[in-house]
Protein backbone atom coordinates (compact mmCIF):
# COMPACT_ATOMS: atom_id res chain seq x y z
CA UNK A 1 0.00 0.00 0.00
CA UNK A 2 1.23 3.60 -1.08
CA UNK A 3 0.47 6.77 1.70
CA UNK A 4 1.60 9.80 2.59
CA UNK A 5 2.11 10.76 6.02
CA UNK A 6 2.53 14.21 6.90
CA UNK A 7 4.46 15.19 10.04
CA UNK A 8 3.30 16.13 13.08
CA UNK A 9 5.68 17.41 16.44
CA UNK A 10 3.61 16.14 18.45
CA UNK A 11 3.04 12.35 17.04
CA UNK A 12 6.64 12.29 16.57
CA UNK A 13 8.30 12.51 20.11
CA UNK A 14 5.84 10.46 21.02
CA UNK A 15 7.10 7.47 18.88
CA UNK A 16 10.75 8.11 18.50
CA UNK A 17 13.40 10.14 20.18
CA UNK A 18 16.40 11.86 18.96
CA UNK A 19 18.33 8.69 19.10
CA UNK A 20 15.69 6.11 17.93
CA UNK A 21 18.27 4.49 15.23
CA UNK A 22 21.02 3.89 17.30
CA UNK A 23 21.85 0.37 17.05
CA UNK A 24 19.38 -0.17 14.11
CA UNK A 25 20.90 -1.48 10.69
CA UNK A 26 19.83 0.05 8.02
CA UNK A 27 17.78 -2.02 5.69
CA UNK A 28 19.29 -1.76 2.29
CA UNK A 29 23.11 -1.98 1.54
CA UNK A 30 25.42 -0.59 -1.10
CA UNK A 31 27.37 -3.66 -2.00
CA UNK A 32 30.51 -1.80 -3.36
CA UNK A 33 31.68 1.56 -3.88
CA UNK A 34 32.42 1.47 -7.42
CA UNK A 35 29.82 2.00 -10.37
CA UNK A 36 28.92 0.40 -13.40
CA UNK A 37 28.47 2.73 -16.44
CA UNK A 38 25.74 1.72 -18.51
CA UNK A 39 24.24 4.58 -20.53
CA UNK A 40 24.70 7.89 -21.78
CA UNK A 41 21.67 10.65 -22.75
CA UNK A 42 22.27 13.41 -24.75
CA UNK A 43 21.28 16.92 -23.21
CA UNK A 44 22.07 20.42 -23.82
CA UNK A 45 21.89 23.98 -22.05
CA UNK A 46 22.71 27.24 -21.93
CA UNK A 47 26.41 27.88 -21.08
CA UNK A 48 26.95 30.20 -18.52
CA UNK A 49 27.32 33.52 -19.26
CA UNK A 50 24.85 32.85 -22.14
CA UNK A 51 27.28 32.81 -24.83
CA UNK A 52 26.79 29.45 -26.33
CA UNK A 53 25.27 26.34 -25.86
CA UNK A 54 26.65 23.66 -23.70
CA UNK A 55 27.05 19.64 -24.42
CA UNK A 56 26.31 17.99 -20.99
CA UNK A 57 25.13 14.21 -21.60
CA UNK A 58 23.61 12.65 -18.31
CA UNK A 59 25.32 9.22 -17.43
CA UNK A 60 23.58 6.14 -16.24
CA UNK A 61 25.09 4.53 -13.22
CA UNK A 62 24.64 1.23 -11.83
CA UNK A 63 25.40 -0.11 -8.48
CA UNK A 64 24.36 -3.48 -6.60
CA UNK A 65 22.53 -3.59 -3.71
CA UNK A 66 20.51 -5.91 -1.20
CA UNK A 67 17.87 -5.40 0.95
CA UNK A 68 15.44 -4.07 -1.11
CA UNK A 69 11.87 -5.30 -0.77
CA UNK A 70 10.18 -8.48 -2.99
CA UNK A 71 8.45 -5.99 -5.13
CA UNK A 72 11.04 -3.78 -6.27
CA UNK A 73 14.09 -4.92 -8.17
CA UNK A 74 15.58 -1.26 -8.74
CA UNK A 75 15.58 1.80 -7.39
CA UNK A 76 16.37 4.55 -10.19
CA UNK A 77 17.67 8.23 -8.62
CA UNK A 78 18.33 11.00 -10.70
CA UNK A 79 18.25 15.30 -10.21
CA UNK A 80 19.46 18.61 -11.68
CA UNK A 81 18.15 17.82 -15.16
CA UNK A 82 18.24 21.61 -16.45
CA UNK A 83 18.22 21.34 -20.31
CA UNK A 84 16.94 20.62 -23.41
CA UNK A 85 17.19 17.16 -25.52
CA UNK A 86 18.55 18.89 -28.60
CA UNK A 87 19.49 22.51 -30.20
CA UNK A 88 19.38 21.96 -33.86
CA UNK A 89 15.18 22.06 -34.19
CA UNK A 90 12.87 25.05 -33.28
CA UNK A 91 11.81 25.71 -29.64
CA UNK A 92 8.13 23.94 -30.58
CA UNK A 93 10.06 20.67 -31.01
CA UNK A 94 12.61 20.43 -27.96
CA UNK A 95 11.77 19.28 -24.83
CA UNK A 96 12.99 19.27 -21.14
CA UNK A 97 15.60 16.70 -20.89
CA UNK A 98 13.70 15.01 -17.93
CA UNK A 99 11.15 13.28 -20.92
CA UNK A 100 14.46 11.95 -22.19
CA UNK A 101 15.86 10.41 -19.53
CA UNK A 102 12.24 8.76 -18.42
CA UNK A 103 12.22 7.61 -22.23
CA UNK A 104 15.57 6.43 -22.29
CA UNK A 105 15.13 4.29 -19.11
CA UNK A 106 12.16 2.55 -19.91
CA UNK A 107 14.13 1.30 -23.31
CA UNK A 108 16.64 -0.03 -20.91
CA UNK A 109 13.81 -1.71 -18.84
CA UNK A 110 12.70 -2.78 -22.06
CA UNK A 111 15.58 -4.06 -23.43
CA UNK A 112 16.48 -6.30 -20.12
CA UNK A 113 18.84 -4.13 -19.39
CA UNK A 114 17.35 -2.46 -16.16
CA UNK A 115 14.43 -4.58 -14.40
CA UNK A 116 11.20 -4.04 -15.62
CA UNK A 117 9.91 -0.57 -15.15
CA UNK A 118 6.94 -2.13 -13.28
CA UNK A 119 9.08 -2.86 -10.59
CA UNK A 120 11.42 0.16 -10.52
CA UNK A 121 10.51 2.83 -7.77
CA UNK A 122 12.02 6.73 -8.87
CA UNK A 123 13.11 9.08 -6.56
CA UNK A 124 13.35 12.63 -7.62
CA UNK A 125 15.76 15.19 -6.11
CA UNK A 126 14.50 18.30 -7.62
CA UNK A 127 15.58 21.03 -10.22
CA UNK A 128 14.03 19.77 -13.69
CA UNK A 129 13.16 23.04 -15.19
CA UNK A 130 15.47 24.82 -18.14
CA UNK A 131 14.48 27.33 -20.38
CA UNK A 132 14.29 25.39 -23.51
CA UNK A 133 15.00 28.40 -25.61
CA UNK A 134 18.90 27.95 -24.72
CA UNK A 135 18.96 31.67 -24.10
CA UNK A 136 19.49 31.72 -20.39
CA UNK A 137 20.46 29.19 -17.90
CA UNK A 138 18.05 28.70 -14.66
CA UNK A 139 14.62 30.14 -14.42
CA UNK A 140 11.58 28.36 -12.52
CA UNK A 141 9.06 26.62 -14.38
CA UNK A 142 6.19 23.83 -14.20
CA UNK A 143 7.95 20.36 -13.41
CA UNK A 144 4.56 18.44 -13.26
CA UNK A 145 5.13 17.11 -17.01
CA UNK A 146 8.44 15.47 -16.03
CA UNK A 147 7.22 13.57 -12.88
CA UNK A 148 3.76 12.45 -14.74
CA UNK A 149 6.15 11.30 -17.59
CA UNK A 150 8.12 9.09 -14.84
CA UNK A 151 4.95 8.10 -13.15
CA UNK A 152 3.53 6.83 -16.52
CA UNK A 153 6.61 4.68 -16.97
CA UNK A 154 7.88 3.08 -13.46
CA UNK A 155 6.14 1.79 -10.66
CA UNK A 156 6.05 5.02 -8.39
CA UNK A 157 8.02 8.24 -8.18
CA UNK A 158 8.78 10.34 -4.84
CA UNK A 159 11.25 13.32 -4.19
CA UNK A 160 11.62 17.00 -3.39
CA UNK A 161 11.69 19.98 -5.07
CA UNK A 162 14.26 22.06 -6.19
CA UNK A 163 15.10 25.95 -6.24
CA UNK A 164 14.41 25.96 -9.75
CA UNK A 165 11.06 23.81 -9.91
CA UNK A 166 7.25 25.41 -9.64
CA UNK A 167 3.71 22.93 -9.51
CA UNK A 168 1.23 24.35 -11.34
CA UNK A 169 2.36 27.76 -10.95
CA UNK A 170 3.05 27.32 -7.02
CA UNK A 171 6.51 27.99 -6.15
CA UNK A 172 6.33 27.24 -2.53
CA UNK A 173 4.15 23.86 -2.11
CA UNK A 174 4.11 20.64 -4.19
CA UNK A 175 0.13 20.16 -3.67
CA UNK A 176 -0.69 19.77 -7.14
CA UNK A 177 1.15 16.93 -7.64
CA UNK A 178 -1.50 15.41 -5.09
CA UNK A 179 -3.85 14.45 -7.92
CA UNK A 180 -1.10 13.22 -10.21
CA UNK A 181 -1.02 9.62 -10.08
CA UNK A 182 1.82 7.54 -8.83
CA UNK A 183 3.31 10.64 -7.65
CA UNK A 184 4.31 11.51 -4.06
CA UNK A 185 5.54 14.64 -3.15
CA UNK A 186 8.16 14.79 0.04
CA UNK A 187 8.52 18.40 1.92
CA UNK A 188 9.04 18.36 5.62
CA UNK A 189 7.01 14.64 5.68
CA UNK A 190 7.38 10.48 4.44
CA UNK A 191 5.69 8.39 2.28
CA UNK A 192 5.48 4.41 2.59
CA UNK A 193 6.51 2.89 -0.74
CA UNK A 194 6.78 -0.70 -0.96
CA UNK A 195 7.37 -1.53 2.92
CA UNK A 196 10.29 1.76 2.38
CA UNK A 197 9.81 4.56 4.51
CA UNK A 198 10.92 7.77 2.29
CA UNK A 199 11.38 11.47 3.97
CA UNK A 200 12.65 14.45 2.16
CA UNK A 201 12.95 18.14 2.56
CA UNK A 202 12.46 20.21 -0.45
CA UNK A 203 14.27 23.57 -1.49
CA UNK A 204 17.83 24.85 -0.43
CA UNK A 205 19.14 25.85 2.79
CA UNK A 206 19.36 30.58 2.23
CA UNK A 207 18.17 33.58 3.79
CA UNK A 208 16.44 35.08 0.97
CA UNK A 209 12.91 35.20 0.27
CA UNK A 210 13.35 33.32 -3.42
CA UNK A 211 11.14 30.05 -3.81
CA UNK A 212 12.51 27.05 -1.72
CA UNK A 213 14.95 29.10 -0.31
CA UNK A 214 14.38 28.45 3.46
CA UNK A 215 16.03 29.74 6.34
CA UNK A 216 18.48 27.77 8.09
CA UNK A 217 16.96 27.30 11.35
CA UNK A 218 13.84 26.49 9.41
CA UNK A 219 15.22 23.95 7.21
CA UNK A 220 17.52 22.40 10.11
CA UNK A 221 14.21 21.51 12.07
CA UNK A 222 12.87 20.60 9.29
CA UNK A 223 15.52 18.06 8.66
CA UNK A 224 15.50 16.76 12.35
CA UNK A 225 11.49 16.40 12.19
CA UNK A 226 12.01 13.93 8.96
CA UNK A 227 14.86 11.70 10.69
CA UNK A 228 13.46 11.42 13.69
CA UNK A 229 10.16 9.46 11.71
CA UNK A 230 12.50 6.88 10.92
CA UNK A 231 12.90 6.66 6.94
CA UNK A 232 14.67 3.93 5.20
CA UNK A 233 15.84 6.79 2.56
CA UNK A 234 16.48 10.48 2.67
CA UNK A 235 15.74 12.58 -0.44
CA UNK A 236 16.81 16.11 -0.36
CA UNK A 237 17.92 18.69 -3.14
CA UNK A 238 20.71 20.37 -0.77
CA UNK A 239 23.52 18.30 -0.97
CA UNK A 240 25.47 18.18 2.64
CA UNK A 241 29.31 19.75 2.42
CA UNK A 242 31.48 17.26 1.92
CA UNK A 243 34.76 19.33 2.66
CA UNK A 244 34.33 22.02 5.23
CA UNK A 245 35.40 25.50 4.07
CA UNK A 246 34.75 24.34 -0.06
CA UNK A 247 31.01 25.56 -0.11
CA UNK A 248 30.38 24.64 -3.67
CA UNK A 249 30.11 20.69 -2.57
CA UNK A 250 27.00 21.49 -0.16
CA UNK A 251 25.28 22.82 2.69
CA UNK A 252 27.53 22.57 5.91
CA UNK A 253 24.38 22.55 7.99
CA UNK A 254 23.10 19.41 6.10
CA UNK A 255 26.10 17.81 7.01
CA UNK A 256 26.05 18.27 10.38
CA UNK A 257 22.80 16.85 10.95
CA UNK A 258 23.67 14.23 8.89
CA UNK A 259 26.89 13.54 11.50
CA UNK A 260 24.99 13.64 14.39
CA UNK A 261 21.43 12.40 14.23
CA UNK A 262 20.95 8.94 14.61
CA UNK A 263 18.82 7.26 12.46
CA UNK A 264 18.70 3.62 10.51
CA UNK A 265 19.11 5.59 6.89
CA UNK A 266 20.48 3.28 4.51
CA UNK A 267 20.92 6.07 2.22
CA UNK A 268 20.40 9.44 1.24
CA UNK A 269 20.21 11.11 -2.60
CA UNK A 270 20.65 14.49 -3.07
CA UNK A 271 22.03 17.26 -6.06
CA UNK A 272 22.05 21.13 -6.38
CA UNK A 273 25.50 20.63 -6.52
CA UNK A 274 27.91 18.47 -8.59
CA UNK A 275 30.58 16.06 -6.61
CA UNK A 276 32.93 14.32 -9.06
CA UNK A 277 31.65 11.29 -7.91
CA UNK A 278 28.28 9.93 -7.29
CA UNK A 279 28.91 8.01 -4.15
CA UNK A 280 30.78 9.24 -0.77
CA UNK A 281 30.81 7.38 2.61
CA UNK A 282 30.46 9.25 5.30
CA UNK A 283 31.69 8.52 8.50
CA UNK A 284 29.14 10.07 11.30
CA UNK A 285 28.19 9.44 14.68
CA UNK A 286 26.35 6.60 14.70
CA UNK A 287 26.95 4.88 11.42
CA UNK A 288 29.05 5.51 7.98
CA UNK A 289 26.38 6.61 5.83
CA UNK A 290 26.30 6.41 1.84
CA UNK A 291 25.54 9.87 0.19
CA UNK A 292 24.32 9.88 -4.03
CA UNK A 293 24.91 12.80 -5.48
CA UNK A 294 22.80 12.86 -8.37
CA UNK A 295 23.37 16.54 -10.02
CA UNK A 296 22.79 15.68 -13.79
CA UNK A 297 23.45 12.25 -13.80
CA UNK A 298 21.30 9.09 -12.90
CA UNK A 299 21.82 5.95 -10.29
CA UNK A 300 20.40 2.46 -10.49
CA UNK A 301 20.67 1.03 -7.51
CA UNK A 302 19.86 -2.89 -8.18
CA UNK A 303 18.98 -5.84 -6.57
CA UNK A 304 22.57 -7.80 -6.62
CA UNK A 305 20.90 -11.20 -7.54
CA UNK A 306 19.77 -10.01 -10.94
CA UNK A 307 23.31 -9.23 -11.83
Amino acid sequence: MHHAVPLRKTDISSRFGRNHGKGMRAKIAIQEQSHEFIHSIPSVNCAPGGARVQHWPIGVERYRVTGLPESIDALILTSDLQGADRHDVSVLHRRLVGHVVAEHLEMLCHTETLPPAERCGVLLAGDLFAHISLDKRGGLGDVIPVWKDFASRFRWVTGVAGNHDTFGGDTRSMASLHACDGCYGLDGGVVHLDSLCIGGVSGVVGSSGKPWKRAPKHFESMLHDVLDHGPDILVLHHSPQLIQGEELTGSELVADVLSHHATPLSFSVSGHVHWPSSLHIKEGKHQALPLFNVDHRVVVLQREDLL
